[in-house]
């Protein structure tokens, strides 16, 4: 899948927050380039981040990566939320006064999906959608995502496709002390056996020879092509960390592989 570059869009009108997630994220109608109508956007704030805006730097980073690795997400956007309309949210809600007006300037947003559905817990993958689970397992462990678990898959489909979102957990181990100087063992990793996935892909056969061939042949400029999106007011360390991650991962792949295939076995 082609690597998307990242959309700017301006929030223009406040629909709502979302009653549920962690970082209270809010659904504003947006204008973008080349569209003449509002398009909504899922928009998680600065002002919500409960650890600081390297979790935005994590969803860019994520949605650039998934799209490397031909993963379906909703299109995702740098929101620009004004002095105004954040004034005017705050006087509309204010128990969120103090996060929206912490957000006046560059924010993360995924374009809603009217027509997607929520993954259903407990959910088996279809025949049809079994590479898709495969790639999704795969990448999920690549970039220790913790958060898409049996009881809170973060998924959707639309017809037959899986859309994955929702990545401000994504490299945790950023925070692992001590930190595990060999990432690509995941073998004996908890955050496995709760991925959504794991029981419906035990003993199965696991197509992730494309997701690992694009693992082995990473390209050393794609983080020097993200940092330029990052905001200047974002938390550019977490960037660091990832690109120190992936260059690992990358450089041990096979490893990584033969860990992902015994766990499952």
């Amino acid at each position: 899948m082609e690597r998307r570059l990242t959309t700017h869009v301006v929030a223009n009108v406040f629909h709502r927050f979302m009653r549920t997630g962690r970082t209270g994220p809010a659904i504003f109608g947006c204008s973008r380039p080349g569209c003449g109508e509002d398009v909504d956007y899922l928009v998680k704030t600065m002002g919500g981040c409960d650890f600081g805006t390297g979790q935005l730097v994590r969803e860019l980073a994520a949605a650039h990566l998934a799209d490397y690795f031909g993963l379906a997400h909703p299109k995702h956007a740098l929101v620009e939320i004004g002095h105004d309309l954040a004034n005017l949210v705050a006087s509309q809600e204010p128990e969120k006064a103090g996060a929206i007006q912490q957000s006046v300037g560059t924010n993360f947003g995924s374009e809603m999906l009217n027509n997607l559905v929520t993954w259903p817990i407990d959910r088996k993958p279809s025949a049809s959608q079994h590479s898709q689970a495969c790639a999704i397992f795969a990448f999920d462990m690549l970039i220790r995502n913790p958060d898409r678990k049996f009881d809170n898959p973060n998924l959707g489909v639309v017809g037959d496709q899986i859309f994955i979102f929702d990545h401000e957990l994504a490299f945790s181990s950023q925070y692992e002390f001590p930190r595990n100087p060999e990432p690509w063992r995941v073998a004996n990793d908890d955050s496995c056996t709760k991925h959504v996935f794991f029981n419906q892909l035990r003993h199965q056969i696991l197509e992730v020879d494309e997701f690992f061939e694009r693992l082995a042949d990473f390209p050393s400029d794609f983080f020097q092509k993200l940092s330029t999106e990052i905001p200047a007011n974002w938390d550019g360390s977490a960037l660091t960390f990832i690109e120190t991650h992936l260059a690992v991962m990358a450089e041990h792949s096979e490893q990584f592989s033969v860990e992902l295939l015994r766990r499952l076995a």
